[in-house]
């Protein structure tokens, strides 16, 4: 009897071993992924933000893919990225937004992966537009600057031109 119900507990021991050790499994794999996910996505963005504001469309963009290594680590992965101007800013700017979403274990979709960044125009070109009103640059130089900061740091309350 004593023999039984030790080999009893001894098999609902193993059975719940077995079964977080299969969580364990499970969520060591979902890590794993989100990982990749986010290293893929990271890529992707920094050589979004490398390239000039101006192939900044929705042309370039439609040619991305993912990575043989993401697609091989991230089951039906799905990637879009979004592009929204904002015209009215000075200088202008742009939002990007990359999603990358999978299916996790089970077949069930995982949390999808969102990155947003934003982009903003040549500030050359927004001072040369500013100039153009007034004349006079409204972005110090980087003379002006060092001069400035001279100027403060030697105790002196306004910098006299």
């Amino acid at each position: 009897m004593e023999a039984m119900v030790g080999a009893m507990l001894l098999g609902v021991a193993a059975t719940i071993c077995l079964q977080l050790l299969t969580l364990s499994t499970a969520a060591g794999r979902a890590a794993d992924q989100r990982r990749a996910a986010a290293r893929e996505a990271a890529n992707i963005m920094e050589r979004l933000m490398a390239r000039p504001i101006d192939q900044l469309t929705p042309e370039t963009i439609q040619g991305i893919e993912l990575s043989k290594e993401a697609t091989e680590a991230l089951p039906e992965a799905k990637l879009a990225i979004r592009l929204d101007r904002q015209a009215d800013d000075r200088p202008p700017s742009t939002r990007l937004t990359l999603t990358l979403a999978w299916q996790g274990h089970g077949g069930r979709p995982a949390a999808p992966l969102r990155l947003v960044a934003w982009r903003y125009g040549d500030p050359a070109r927004a001072v040369g537009l500013a100039q153009g009103a007034t004349g006079v640059s409204p972005v110090p130089s980087a003379q002006e600057t060092l001069a400035r900061r001279q100027w403060h740091s030697n105790g002196a309350k306004e910098l006299k031109p």
